[in-house]
C-alpha cells in the first residue's frame, strides 16, 4: 500500500507547521457513549423539545381528564445498532441520546387520528411537528 501515510491524512500545511489528522474510531465512540453527550442531549430534549411539545398539544374541555400534554417524558437511549462488544469498525456507531414519548394510553389516537364509522378525530402529529421544527438540513462539510 504504497502512498498511505501511517501519521493520518494531511489537513493543512502552513509555512512553520504540517497539520495531519487520523481518524480514531475507538475515541469517537467513547465520546458518543460518554455521560456528558448523553446529559447534552437529555438536557436538550428537556428544555427545547418538550416545552416545544407541550406548547402545541391539545387540551381537553374536561376538568377531570388528564391533558395530553401533561404526559410528555424525556429518556436517555442508545441510538445505532444494537449494542455489542465489536461495533467500532461499523458505520451505524452506537451513540448515547434522548427521546421525547408520550406515555397517554391513547397518544396514538392523538398523534395520527383514530377513524371510527361515526366520528372522524384530526391527527394533531404533536411529536412530528416538534421533530419538524428542531430538524436541521445537513450541511456538506467543507473540503480542503
Amino acid at each position: 500500500m504504497a502512498g498511505i501515510d501511517r501519521r493520518g491524512q494531511l489537513v493543512y500545511r502552513g509555512p512553520h507547521v504540517s497539520v495531519r489528522f487520523k481518524l480514531n474510531r475507538r475515541g469517537v465512540q467513547g465520546v458518543a457513549l460518554s455521560w456528558e453527550v448523553g446529559q447534552a442531549c437529555h438536557d436538550w430534549a428537556s428544555h427545547k423539545a418538550k416545552p416545544y411539545a407541550i406548547r402545541i398539544s391539545p387540551r381537553t374541555k374536561k376538568t377531570d381528564k388528564k391533558h395530553y400534554a401533561d404526559s410528555f417524558e424525556v429518556r436517555r437511549v442508545l441510538i445505532g445498532a444494537p449494542p455489542v462488544e465489536k461495533i467500532i469498525g461499523r458505520p451505524p456507531m452506537v451513540r448515547a441520546g434522548a427521546i421525547l414519548i408520550n406515555t397517554a394510553p391513547y397518544a396514538a389516537a392523538v398523534e395520527y387520528g383514530e377513524k371510527r364509522a361515526h366520528h372522524q378525530q384530526k391527527s394533531h402529529r404533536v411529536l412530528g411537528k416538534t421533530l419538524a421544527r428542531f430538524r436541521r438540513p445537513v450541511k456538506p462539510s467543507r473540503q480542503l
